[in-house]
């Protein structure tokens, strides 16, 4: 694994589409900063409000976030902050500055996925206008199965993110080994990374393993000098 020259500064976590108390007790133990909750019913992992409020009684540490998705009505976005009072609000791609600045003092995510590598070229100037309104940009390139592999490979693609990460606070989504950690954060150095929750094998009962090795990992690495 390569290692890192020096210590970083910290490196934020979040954890998308937390489904169920399983994945919301896992990733509060492994002390996460953010954990997600989609609200959009175009998502298979959303969750009514009730039960996301039901979830949060039982961890404690983590912010919680909002996960709008394709919802930009104001007024929902309204009732979603007065009902479930996150810590941050997660807007899609197609929210405009006049549905982010119902979330008031409530800090605002704002998701992009792209659907070609290519398309990073397009947030270098996108990303200007919206800086200023948000908490931090979330780069979801796992969505679209992008992995680490194929961005360092993409000689453009890799330029092109290694500048958004130096001139904006992105958090990074994209498909990677627990060995190629180390090397994304050397090169990359990100704001942040995040990981998706998942579906139980059964009430209660899931496999970690691979974010095992990661968060295990973060760990070694956040531990050198």
């Amino acid at each position: 694994m390569p290692q890192i020259k020096k210590k970083m500064s910290k490196l934020i976590i979040k954890a998308n589409e937390i489904g169920n108390l399983t994945d919301a007790r896992y990733f509060s133990a492994r002390e996460v900063d953010w954990l997600g909750f989609s609200l959009d019913s175009n998502n298979e992992n959303n969750l009514p409000l009730q039960q996301i409020i039901a979830i949060r009684e039982w961890i404690s540490g983590p912010g919680i976030v909002a996960e709008l998705g394709a919802m930009t009505e104001i007024e929902t976005i309204r009732q979603v902050i007065e009902i479930l009072k996150p810590d941050a609000i997660q807007v899609g791609p197609f929210c405009n500055m006049e549905s982010v600045a119902t979330a008031g003092s409530t800090p605002v995510i704002r998701e992009l996925i792209p659907d070609t590598l290519e398309q990073l070229d397009d947030y270098l100037y996108e990303w200007r206008a919206w800086e200023k309104h948000l908490a931090f940009f979330l780069l979801n390139l796992e969505k679209n199965g992008f992995s680490w592999q194929q961005v360092k490979n993409n000689e453009p693609a890799l330029t092109l993110l290694k500048q958004l990460c130096s001139e904006y606070e992105l958090m990074l989504s994209l498909v990677f080994e627990p060995s190629e950690l180390a090397e994304i954060l050397e090169v990359l150095n990100p704001y942040g990374l995040s990981f998706n929750g998942g579906t139980e094998e059964k009430v209660g009962m899931k496999s970690f393993e691979s974010l095992d090795d990661i968060f295990d990992n973060l760990e070694e690495i956040n531990s050198l000098p």
